[in-house]
């Protein structure tokens, strides 16, 4: 009877065991976890097309965006037509990539393989302008849309559709807020969003260990 016993309680530690390296083995990875999401259907829209704003550029219509708990959210453009351009600087700046070590024949930090041996060493690039560089250097002209976060910092500027119609992924986000600004003259058909991505790792958990 004690043998048995025994046995029993060896097999259920072996099965927790099991259990615990599989759940490790496939979900460990926090990058892994937080990208378990799925998609919500929406109706998110502008007037079509949208106002004018009465004088110089202003905030002529906004959506705020809220899904608790989310790890992340993305937007699905269905319509995406407002008339800005944007008209940035020629700017290079000096940049070096570290290369390879050859006395220790490893790769030091910021080199990932030895095919970036070709672009290692001082660099040259053209400069990428932030949102809060093009707006407070006047970098804009006409309509545009901003994204930003739950404590209204921004963290994205779009004038045209996204590649897909998907804007990139906002990390750590529950909340968006979409705000669009007009000037008062010409102006285009607006946006419309239909569906939008998010992060829910938690309540995948619990769903499937309830």
């Amino acid at each position: 009877m004690k043998m048995n016993k025994s046995v029993w309680i060896i097999g259920v530690v072996l099965i927790v065991v099991i259990l615990v390296v599989v759940i490790v083995s496939l979900y460990g990875s926090q990058e892994a976890f937080v990208r378990i999401g799925g998609d919500k259907d929406i109706d998110i829209q502008t007037p079509h097309p949208y106002p004018n704003s009465t004088s110089e550029r202003s905030l002529v219509w906004s959506y705020k965006l809220n899904h608790p708990d989310a790890t992340f959210l993305k937007l699905h453009f269905n319509t995406f037509e407002v008339v800005a351009e944007i008209n940035t600087p020629v700017i290079y700046e000096s940049i070096y990539i570290p290369c390879p070590d050859p006395s220790v024949g490893e790769l030091q930090e910021g080199v990932t393989s030895v095919d970036e041996l070709a672009v290692c060493g001082n660099k040259t690039i053209k400069k990428s302008f932030t949102p809060e560089e093009i707006l407070s250097n006047n970098y804009i002209s006409g309509d545009y849309i901003l994204i930003r976060d739950a404590n209204h910092n921004i963290l994205d500027l779009l004038t045209q559709a996204p590649t897909n119609g998907w804007s990139r992924t906002y990390d750590g986000q529950e909340i968006l807020n979409i705000e669009l600004y007009a000037d008062n003259s010409e102006n285009g058909y607006g946006l419309m969003i239909d569906k939008y991505s998010y992060g829910f790792p938690r309540e995948w958990f619990f769903d499937f260990f309830p």
